[in-house]
């Protein structure tokens, strides 16, 4: 899951640099609000192709991490119980809970809101949508075939027309649908800014494209200044709705004012293909494509990054659900862990403290293959952790679809000095 944030953001922030540096100030607005999509689609898309379909070049694994083992720190055997925690950030999770239901919950009275006024408003049939009269509002807005109107405002008036047709430009073109998806996504990315970026891009160019159809009826000139006058009475804005009036009126008025992009400016949309191709290459663990498995003879794409069951060390038999198996099994590998490990007289006689991390991969066999040390802190850590986890012997291999697979795992190893032993 973190590896999939990970990699998400970095799809979005890439191809949001992109809008921002060449896309931003062209009038292609059509193709800008699908360039905003399309990238926020690829942002989703991307990082779970990786996982699902590995042979697209992505990274064809995500490493489960253990929890930490602390050798030669005060009685080892009392790291036992703690280890069998989930080793994790609990807080994280709750604090990810707080944000969801904290967003969830302001969407919901978005919604609330507009079906309350739409419940008090007198309903008029429209050109292709329902016209919603209401005194609840000075400006008009719309939500997908709504359009919220003050009685009080002639629509077909020299100040009432540009207003209708702007939202009517709203609804013809289902701005509505992109609000929502930007709305969804950031419930549940709601700790990620990038989001944020995207929402307002995209509610900039719904503007733009607005005006611009206005703009087929009228002048600049009498059309700002009505967009300057609305603002002085400009109500409170509504989530989820597109409204006449909106915050970016400086940006409106100078895209209106500015001239016809040329269609060398197109070019800018090509850079999503090398911008594709660098995630592909920023995503692909050269490493492990080029390596086997160990005693499998199969290809480093079998591995599975999520799988059903855990693999689990030792006898866990009387376990019974999946929090139960891996309590069990965290508690089996750190008391063999505590018995077999030794702190290396080079590493006591230096000095030397900090985390040795070992990576491997549990066999469909249910064996150690592939281990190797990706962190180390020197003097003889890492060769020892390595060893260790070669010593694992009685793994139940992890399941996918009732049928065993090759799960990557990493164990993380922090050793630390007695004061005693320090000199």
């Amino acid at each position: 899951m973190i590896n999939y944030l990970i990699q998400s953001s970095l799809a979005w922030g890439l191809l949001y640099f992109i809008y921002w540096g060449f896309l931003e100030g062209t009038t292609f607005y059509r193709l800008n609000r699908y360039y905003l999509l399309a990238s926020l689609g690829l942002g989703l898309i991307l990082p779970y192709a990786c996982q699902k379909y590995p042979g697209l070049g992505f990274s064809p694994t995500s490493s489960f991490d253990l929890p930490t083992v602390w050798v030669g720190w005060q009685d080892l055997a009392a790291q036992a119980p703690i280890a069998s925690s989930t080793g994790g950030f609990p807080w994280l999770g709750a604090l990810y809970t707080l944000g969801l239901l904290l967003m969830l919950s302001r969407f919901g009275y978005a919604i609330f809101q507009i079906s309350a006024l739409r419940k008090e408003a007198e309903r008029l049939p429209g050109q292709g949508y329902e016209l919603l009269l209401s005194n609840s509002t000075t400006t008009p807005f719309s939500f997908f075939k709504w359009l919220f109107w003050n009685p009080k405002v002639d629509p077909e008036t020299s100040n009432g027309k540009p207003m209708r047709l702007h939202e009517e430009a709203h609804i013809k073109e289902w701005h509505s649908l992109d609000v929502l998806f930007l709305e969804v996504l950031q419930i549940i990315f709601w700790f990620n800014p990038i989001i944020y970026l995207y929402k307002r891009a995209i509610k900039n160019v719904h503007e733009f494209q607005a005006d611009a159809a206005v703009l087929q009826h009228m002048s600049i000139r009498p059309y700002g200044q009505l967009l300057l006058y609305q603002a002085r009475y400009n109500d409170s804005e509504l989530l989820l709705v597109n409204h006449f009036f909106s915050k970016q009126i400086k940006k409106r008025i100078h895209m209106m004012t500015k001239q016809n992009s040329t269609r060398s400016r197109l070019l800018g949309y090509a850079l999503i293909l090398p911008a594709v191709f660098m995630m592909v290459l920023l995503f692909t663990d050269k490493q492990a494509q080029a390596e086997p498995l160990s005693d499998t003879g199969s290809s480093i794409f079998e591995r599975i990054t999520d799988p059903d069951e855990m693999p689990v060390y030792g006898d866990c038999s009387d376990a019974t659900d999946a929090k139960s198996k891996k309590k069990c099994s965290n508690t089996n590998l750190i008391n063999f862990i505590v018995k077999e490990m030794k702190y290396p007289a080079a590493a006591k006689k230096a000095g030397t403290e900090g985390m040795a991390v070992v990576s491997f991969t549990i066999n469909k066999k249910g064996k150690v293959v592939d281990a190797s040390i990706v962190k180390d802190v020197g003097n003889g850590c890492g060769e020892e952790a390595l060893r260790v986890v070669k010593t694992l012997k009685t793994w139940t291999p992890g399941q996918k679809d009732g049928k065993a697979v090759n799960v990557e795992m990493k164990l993380p190893f922090q050793f630390k000095l007695d004061d005693k032993d320090k000199k």
